[in-house]
């Protein structure tokens, strides 16, 4: 909105996602006209500088149990706790933060399940632990193009693992440990799966492009659209059992096969396995 010929009033967000009202004159000099806690968004602005708003407060959270639980217990720690995953033994729990708390560049955060104190562990957005539960797998989203990133949960260094011209998206551990797949796609191109070895080494791409869907543990086959992808180029086959509107989530361990979301008569979602 204009409160004059010469200046542009907007809400927008300087850090994470709370938006405060800005000025901005036609000759680029910015300034802040009013913060407030939450999120405010700008109606309209009146010739005499009465200015109509609206504040948004809205916050993301974290709801879980361990194992022998009865209640659900909540496992956010700041404004926007995003993206949990949880270490095999169902004790540990990474987490993003995002939001006025995780900052521009996000935080990684990991706190133990039964509610104990959250520990921030670096920058980036979080997408798997390592079975050890020595190593968490992160997004490192600066500078660009976003890259894969360990980050150690004790004592130790950030290691970055990816260091090429694609932008990654996800990542996760192969059952063995000495490999990664991950989702990235070179700009321009579409999106696919490459698989990589951690010691080092060009990553390998396992499907074709346009095909980012859940790779199994051992990152030889992928779930993606009704149909299982294989790493090593064979024709996609569908997925015996999945309905029209499933949607698979993971894949289970022993024996194999896949968690899937599905909706019943009621409405409500219910994780099925096939």
């Amino acid at each position: 909105a204009s409160r004059t010929d010469s200046t542009i009033w907007f809400t927008g967000p300087e850090r994470g996602s709370a938006r405060a009202l800005h000025a901005v004159t036609t000759a680029g000099a910015v300034r802040t006209v009013m913060r407030s806690f939450g999120s405010l968004h700008l109606g309209d602005v009146a010739a005499d500088g009465t200015v109509l708003l609206w504040n948004e407060n809205s916050r993301l959270g974290l709801i879980g149990r361990m194992r022998g639980d009865t209640k659900d217990r909540d496992l956010s720690w700041l404004d926007w706790s995003n993206s949990p995953v949880i270490s095999d033994d169902g004790k540990t729990l990474v987490f993003t933060e995002q939001g006025v708390g995780g900052g521009q560049e996000y935080s990684v955060y990991l706190r133990t399940m039964d509610g104990g104190p959250a520990l921030r562990l670096g920058s980036g957005t979080a997408t798997d632990i390592s079975k050890d539960g020595k190593w968490v797998l992160t997004v490192r989203l600066n500078p660009a193009p976003a890259q894969l990133v360990l980050l150690p949960t004790g004592a130790g260094e950030p290691r970055v693992v990816t260091s090429d011209t694609l932008v990654h998206d996800f990542g996760k551990f192969t059952v063995d440990g000495a490999q990664i797949v991950f989702g990235g796609y070179e700009p321009g191109q579409q999106p696919r799966i490459h698989l990589q070895d951690l010691s080092g080494g060009a990553p390998k791409p396992i499907t074709p492009e346009g095909v980012v869907g859940i790779p199994s543990p051992d990152g030889r086959l992928t779930a993606f659209d009704g149909k299982i992808y294989s790493g090593d180029g064979a024709p996609p086959r569908p997925v015996p059992g999945l309905e029209a509107d499933d949607r698979v989530i993971a894949w289970a361990s022993e024996p194999r096969g896949l968690f899937v979301a599905r909706r019943n008569e009621s409405g409500a979602v219910q994780i099925v396995r096939l």
